[in-house]
């Protein structure tokens, strides 16, 4: 079982809004641009309808690996692709 990362649990919409997440996505990028204008350009992304119905955990992994390798959603320099797991157990 994996441990849930406990910035993961806040819906996107709140991010700008928690220091601790905007903190964690400057670390990320590593000065390529700040959390606050990450985060704005990643939540353009999220207003998909495919991506917006994923969790916010997922949501948060996806944004954190974009903020990592310095890539964009909203400029279309990386693609967020929803990957649906059936329920029940692994295969």
């Amino acid at each position: 079982m994996t441990q849930t990362d406990p910035y993961a649990i806040a819906p996107v919409n709140r991010w700008l809004a928690n220091d601790a997440i905007v903190a964690r996505m400057n670390h990320a990028l590593g000065g390529f641009m700040s959390g606050e204008d990450f985060i704005a350009q990643i939540m353009i992304a999220f207003q998909d309808p495919k991506i917006a119905a994923c969790t916010a955990e997922s949501q948060f992994k996806a944004a954190h690996r974009c903020a990592a390798l310095a890539l964009l959603p909203s400029l279309q320099q990386v693609a967020l692709i929803r990957i649906r797991r059936s329920p029940g157990p692994s295969r």
